[in-house]
């Protein structure tokens, strides 16, 4: 799975989503304790580490599945735990367990898709972008842009993201020009705010309590 190839300098992150933005209210963290702060309900982390072997897409690890199209989707996959990894194995590697290895080249795209809607999502990651390349990974939202900032071989970040409107998502996509980078401890919620009853749901209740109301007089 060792890809001998430059890192990416430009990959875009993009949410899936069945609403328009104007339904989103999105956050973004470069720090987990502040992302874990202000994500409603219990957060769930994949690590990968009960996967034991290197495995290609598509791959379901429960909650959500991960698969990937394009002419490098087979670069895509999980790197199990190396006690001696070759250097591309430790450069992409997080916490010196097993991780994500995701490529985005030609064209190449790779997606997490959860069996639930969720309203946060976050991971660590390294090696994203080359030296100078600054910041490369952009969350695009129907066009509104979040940018990630780089991380360079050696070096771990974080990013996530946290909607803060009653609407859920259930993917997000990865695609870019170039590159292959790690991920690990993919982090995210199936709870949402406080429910809002919508127009219609507010409506029967008020019919509710108004027949209540006529009954109990009829009664007196």
């Amino acid at each position: 799975m060792d890809i001998l190839k430059p890192l990416f300098a430009s990959t875009i992150f993009t949410l899936g989503l069945a609403q328009s933005a104007d339904a989103f209210i999105i956050t973004t963290y470069t720090d987990r304790s502040l992302w874990e702060a202000a994500v409603s309900g219990n957060v769930i982390i994949e690590d990968f580490n009960s996967i034991t072997s290197d495995t290609d897409l598509s791959v379901d690890v429960g909650d959500f599945s991960i698969s990937a199209v394009g002419p490098w989707a087979h670069q895509n996959g999980i790197e199990a735990y190396d006690p001696s990894p070759s250097s591309f194995q430790q450069d992409r590697n997080i916490d010196g367990t097993t991780y994500y290895q995701g490529d985005t080249d030609q064209g190449t795209t790779y997606t997490f898709s959860f069996d639930f809607g969720i309203s946060a999502f976050a991971f660590d990651h390294t090696s994203l972008g080359s030296e100078g390349a600054g910041e490369f990974l952009t969350l695009d939202l129907e066009g509104v842009n979040y940018s990630i900032p780089s991380t360079q071989t050696g070096e771990t970040g974080f990013f996530g993201i946290v909607n803060s409107d009653t609407e859920l998502f259930t993917s997000v996509t990865f695609l870019g020009d170039d590159g292959a980078h790690g991920l690990d401890n993919i982090s995210y919620t199936a709870s949402s705010p406080t429910e809002v009853p919508e127009p219609g749901s507010l409506s029967i209740l008020g019919l509710g309590i108004v027949g209540l109301v006529v009954s109990h007089k009829k009664k007196a």
